[in-house]
C-alpha cells in the first residue's frame, strides 16, 4: 500500500473509534456486563477479518471502520469497568485504569515485535487474538467471582 492509502485508512480508523466510543458509551449504559463481556469477541471478530477477508480496499475499508469502533471503544469499557468496581475512590481506580492501560500497551507491544521477529507482520493478528481471549477469561472470571459474592452476600445477610 502506498503512504497514501495508509493516511487514509489511519484517518478513518481514528474518526470511526469516535463513532465507536459514543456508541459503545450507550450500550454501557444499557447493560454493562453484556457490553464487556461482547468487547473482547468483537475485537477477536475484526482481527479474525483482518486475517482472511479480501483485502481489496474496499474490504480494508469496511474492516478499518469496524475495528477503529471496536479497539478504540476499549478504553471506555476497561474505564467503566474498573471505575464501577471502586465508587467510593474514583481518583485511585482512575489512577489504576491509566497505569494498567500503559502496562498493556508495554506487554503488547514486546510480544507484537516478538511475534514479527520469529514470524512476519501477517501473523501480528495472532497475538491480538491472545490478548483478545485472555480478556474474556479474565472479564468473564470477574463477573463469576462478582455474582458469587453478592449470592454469599444474601446468605449472610439473611442470617
Amino acid at each position: 500500500m502506498s503512504g497514501k492509502i495508509v493516511s487514509m485508512l489511519l484517518v478513518v480508523f481514528g474518526a470511526s473509534g469516535v463513532a465507536g466510543n459514543w456508541y459503545t458509551g450507550k450500550l454501557l449504559g444499557k447493560n454493562l456486563m453484556r457490553t464487556t463481556l461482547l468487547y473482547p469477541i468483537a475485537l477477536a471478530a475484526c482481527y479474525i477479518l483482518l486475517k482472511y477477508a479480501g483485502l481489496s480496499l474496499m474490504w480494508l475499508l469496511g474492516i478499518v471502520v469496524l475495528w477503529g469502533a471496536v479497539h478504540t471503544s476499549g478504553l471506555i469499557v476497561s474505564q467503566i469497568l474498573l471505575t464501577s468496581e471502586a465508587p467510593e475512590a474514583p481518583e485511585f481506580a482512575n489512577s489504576l485504569f491509566v497505569s494498567f492501560s500503559n502496562l498493556g500497551v508495554t506487554i503488547s507491544t514486546a510480544v507484537g515485535g516478538w511475534l514479527i521477529a520469529i514470524s512476519d507482520t501477517g501473523e501480528i493478528v495472532w497475538g491480538g487474538m491472545l490478548f483478545a481471549t485472555l480478556a474474556l477469561i479474565f472479564i468473564a472470571a470477574n463477573f463469576v467471582s462478582r455474582a458469587k459474592s453478592k449470592v454469599q452476600s444474601a446468605v449472610d445477610v439473611k442470617q
